[in-house]
């Protein structure tokens, strides 16, 4: 009896499991294409930018030209630098959510255990 009890124990265990690392599975690939869009999407915008710059020093005709199309450069950059750093706080504050969900987790699986 207790060997049939192990077995169907293992068994569920088992099953659980295998739905968990699907769900992962399909999150992962969910994410790769939000990623992937988020990516392309972030690349054309900077190619824009180089564009422009691009155009600026082709029609440039003095120094003082140059200067101008230097300082939409610099502008574009910034903006590349901002975009990153924005993107950086938001997936230290998810994970930093994450991380507390965990810890409250862990925190009321030892409450359970001392009372």
């Amino acid at each position: 009896m207790k060997m049939k009890l192990t077995i169907l124990t293992l068994a569920l265990a088992l099953l659980s499991g295998t739905s968990v690392f699907a769900e992962e599975a399909k999150s992962k690939e969910e994410n790769f294409a939000e990623r992937k869009t988020q990516m392309a999407k972030d690349l054309n915008e900077e190619k824009a930018g180089l564009d422009k710059v691009i155009t600026c020093v082709n029609s440039a005709q003095k120094h003082e030209d140059m200067k101008k199309c230097n300082e939409i450069r610099h502008a574009n950059i910034q903006k590349i630098r901002e975009r990153s750093i924005e993107k950086r706080k938001e997936r230290l504050q998810n994970e930093i959510k994450q991380l507390d969900e965990k810890g409250k987790k862990l925190k009321e699986g030892d409450d359970k255990k001392v009372d």
